[in-house]
């Protein structure tokens, strides 16, 4: 348990989405700058930012620039969209390390409802040298259908990190048969 440990107590990234911000129209100051203020989703990704800008007359701009959201411990969850009932999947955590050392990374992976059940042990200890990556899988099975909360941790001593992310779980259904006859 990590609390139990030295090692630091992440905040669990769950707000994650595909625009950081949209406005379809900013009025600019008289030297023509306009500033804006937003949240950034928890994604640790890359960001796209374009503006493009209409004056007086036939006056036109564009502009654009990059920035990036991220940690120096990372861990980036993998699971399908969706799951299936009597399905057994893989779920993998990518842990990235660009904390200035190797570190030893207690990897955590906990399951909320009863929608899957875990097959493997829940903690797992890797160790990846300082700007490396490694991946940890878990094998659960899908036990019936509802909501599947997935989180994972990746807790050092200097920084961790947690997301948590909600899956919809299917049930089976009956395999479709199709009998049919005919005359040639």
């Amino acid at each position: 348990d990590a609390s139990q440990s030295n090692v630091q107590e992440p905040v669990i990234r769950t707000q994650f989405a595909d625009t950081a911000f949209w406005a379809d129209a900013i009025t600019t100051d008289k030297q023509g700058i306009a500033t804006v203020s937003f949240t950034m989703p928890e994604n640790l990704s890359a960001w796209k930012i374009k503006t493009w800008a209409m004056g007086h007359g036939t006056a036109v701009g564009e502009g654009s620039a990059e920035t990036v959201t991220a940690k120096n411990l990372m861990v980036r969850l993998q699971a399908p969209r969706f799951f299936v009932q009597k399905d057994e999947v893989v779920l993998s955590a990518n842990v990235h390390n660009y904390l200035k050392s190797k570190k030893q990374i207690q990897t955590v992976i906990e399951l909320d409802g009863p929608c899957l059940q875990l097959t493997d042990e829940k903690n797992r200890t890797i160790t990846v040298d300082s700007n490396g990556e490694m991946r940890v899988d878990w094998r659960v099975s899908v036990m019936q259908e509802g909501e599947a909360i997935v989180r994972m941790k990746a807790l050092t001593d200097e920084e961790s990190d947690a997301m948590e992310m909600r899956f919809p779980v299917y049930v089976h259904g009956m395999d479709k048969m199709v009998p049919f006859c005919g005359v040639i």
